[in-house]
């Protein structure tokens, strides 16, 4: 059941009160934190409802204020340090913490767009608030988390279904806001989205960039300005990271021939793969995998 594994606490520079313990989703109420520690393990939802602080990722660092809200992706190293007043909302999930599946999620406008590709244009350009609320919005958004807090803190009350439609449609409403928000990056991943998501799932098969752009309802030149805008790349130097990335993880994982991984992830010339492989990760695909090997390294990246 959910309301077993759902945790809400309340954490402070002095104290900690704990009530539920979740392996699926957490809500904290972060104040007065002059260095923070956010969860690495989990992914996660920072929102700023007052006074500021500054977040440090990935050697980046990124001034907060009330009604800013920033994704954190499963994996990526995160810091807050803030000012006395600091008050921030810090919600960590999985997958399972949603009523309805994730590929549903998906279709939705704004969530795909803020919650998987965000992320990744920010490790190209760097970090950025994408999604800032304004005062009415931020309270409306913090009562709406709040009331899941108080709801969970109901012995017996709560039940799974409950939990998790207050969570779906909290999350729902900021997607909402993203898609709305006007931001430029936000206009074109909003509008990449169909894309990006169909490359997710065929990166290994042929495609043309007016295949993509008709999956988007636009032109071939407004596609490639979305990329841009979203990415600071063209769209066949996406596609192709796509590729890479999963070489690297078969690399990592499995002992399939180097020119075998190639045909996999859609590159036939295993000559190319390897300039391409070695452009991106700056090692040989064998060198790659040698060295992952002596570590025992094996990690992988997600959504959640």
């Amino acid at each position: 059941m959910c309301r077993r594994m759902l945790k809400v606490f309340m954490e402070s520079a002095v104290r900690v009160e704990a009530t539920e313990q979740s392996e699926s989703l957490s809500i904290a109420v972060l104040t007065s934190s002059p260095s923070r520690l956010l969860a690495e393990a989990s992914a996660e939802l920072v929102i700023v409802c007052g006074g500021k602080g500054v977040l440090e990722s990935e050697g980046k660092s990124l001034p907060l204020v009330r009604g800013d809200v920033i994704f954190m992706p499963r994996g990526a190293d995160r810091v807050v340090r803030s000012t006395s007043d600091f008050r921030a909302l810090s919600i960590t999930f999985d997958e399972n913490a949603f009523l309805i599946p994730e590929r549903e999620l998906l279709r939705v406008p704004g969530f795909a767009a803020f919650f998987v590709y965000e992320p990744k244009a920010r490790v190209r350009l760097g970090l950025d608030v994408q999604l800032r609320l304004r005062a009415e919005s931020c309270t409306r958004v913090q009562v709406g988390f709040l009331r899941l807090k108080d709801e969970l803190e109901i012995p017996n009350k709560s039940s799974d279904v409950l939990c998790k439609s207050m969570f779906t449609s909290a999350v729902l409403d900021l997607a909402d806001r993203y898609a709305n928000s006007g931001e430029p990056r936000a206009v074109a991943l909003v509008r990449l989205s169909p894309a990006l998501c169909w490359l997710d799932d065929h990166f290994d098969e042929p495609v043309t960039m007016e295949a993509l752009g008709e999956l988007c309802g636009i032109s071939q030149r407004v596609l490639q300005r979305c990329f841009h805008r979203a990415f600071g790349i063209t769209p066949v130097t996406y596609l192709l990271d796509l590729r890479i990335g999963a070489a690297q993880s078969l690399l990592r994982t499995t002992e399939t021939s180097i020119k075998a991984i190639a045909a996999a992830v859609g590159i036939t010339d295993a000559s190319y793969f390897s300039r391409r492989f070695r452009l991106k990760t700056g090692l040989e695909p064998k060198v790659y995998r040698d060295q992952h090997r002596a570590r025992g390294g094996n990690s992988s990246a997600a959504f959640v």
